[in-house]
């Protein structure tokens, strides 16, 4: 079913939510964490390792930051890692992106009450959802048997008929914006893709976000 949102907090923290009820929450794993290059870095030298060395890249609370200052194209936003899943076979890893509102600039008055955030939540995770598509970052790859490419799709909540709070897109009172997703780490076999890992986190995400 869809997981309930919460009206957030301005903390930045997208609504507090309980990970117990949450079907969009990520467990807590490791804590590692710095500025976007050091995740990069890290998927660089992960690269070709059996599948496990992806817990390098968990950050339950410090989280992986990319400035808009650090580049033109460049989004701002932070990436917080769940604990990563033990092999290709596995539920998808758990993420969340925080957007600050200084980045999203939405006006106030459109997440100014509960039931206006629950739409603009809403309507962002449309837009989310059908962004993922159009650019075929939900698409695994797959075939070539046991030893052949695996993973490497984003999986958004897709949002339903009606407007409901939900717990995939949520903008808090502040107007922060929480995207909570899914992402299948892309192996070969049960080595990891670096290269494909660096393409979904250095160039998918960002997209994605801006």
């Amino acid at each position: 079913g869809r997981g309930r949102g919460r009206y957030g907090r301005g903390d930045g923290s997208g609504g507090n939510l309980d990970n117990s009820i949450d079907p969009n929450a990520a467990r807590p794993g490791g804590n590692n964490g710095g500025t976007f290059g050091d995740l990069i870095n890290t998927l660089y030298r992960v690269d070709g390792q059996s599948y496990p060395a992806y817990r390098d890249i968990e950050s339950s609370s410090r989280g992986w930051t990319s400035s808009s200052s650090s580049s033109v194209d460049a989004a701002s936003f932070s990436l917080y890692v769940g604990r990563a899943q033990a092999d290709p076979f596995a539920r998808p890893t758990r993420c969340r992106i925080v957007v600050p509102s200084s980045y999203a600039q939405f006006p106030a008055e459109s997440y100014s009450t509960k039931i206006r955030a629950i739409a603009l939540s809403d309507y962002l995770n449309r837009a989310l959802s059908a962004a993922c598509i159009g650019l075929g970052a939900d698409q695994a790859a797959g075939g070539g048997g046991w030893s052949g490419a695996k993973g490497g799709d984003i999986r958004i909540e897709a949002p339903g008929q009606n407007v409901l709070e939900q717990s995939a897109v949520v903008v808090d009172a502040s107007g922060n914006v929480t995207v909570q997703f899914a992402i299948n780490l892309p192996a070969r076999g049960r080595t990891i893709q670096g290269d494909r890992a660096v393409e979904i986190f250095e160039r998918t995400l960002p997209t994605l976000v801006k």
